[in-house]
């Protein structure tokens, strides 16, 4: 294993799937949100809400944005967020199979099952590597960490 200081933090590329485990330590929370362009003002605040309150933790690099579409993707990238695609998990390919402004694509035939079907092989990605996983929408204002919330239940 790669020793955490040692993961790419560098936000002005897409990371991988690699740099993502990598700053994620097994048995440890990541957080998680998807988003679009159309949805990309909602997802920067969800990050600068979240990232903040991670990072007085030293758990900064918990946090990382699957960009669904490459607009979102630039987006992200241009305020330094941490992103990944969708693509790198055989997600949603929105540039090919739901053409047009994603503005709504939860009405686009086929385009919220995909999206849904998406944020599952997330999860079940990270599960498998042997993260927890926190997945909110971007619509999530995240004013404390969960961690003790968390601890709380049994």
């Amino acid at each position: 294993a790669v020793p955490a200081k040692q993961c790419n933090r560098d936000h002005s590329k897409v990371l991988t799937t690699d740099d993502v485990l990598c700053r994620v330590p097994k048995g440890e929370l990541a957080f998680v949100t998807l988003a679009n362009q159309a949805y990309g003002e909602m997802a920067v605040n969800w990050a600068l809400l979240l990232l903040p309150m991670l990072e007085r933790l030293g758990h900064g690099d918990r946090a990382v944005i699957a960009g669904m579409d490459q607009s979102g993707v630039d987006l992200f990238l241009k305020h330094r967020l941490p992103t990944v695609t969708t693509a790198s998990f055989g997600g949603i390919a929105w540039n090919s199979d739901h053409k047009g402004s994603m503005d709504g694509f939860r009405w686009k035939n086929g385009a919220f099952r995909a999206y849904g079907v998406t944020k599952a092989e997330v999860v079940l990605w990270l599960l498998r590597a042997g993260r927890d996983v926190s997945i909110s929408d971007v619509d999530v204002a995240w004013i404390a960490p969960p961690y003790a919330l968390l601890r709380s239940v049994p």
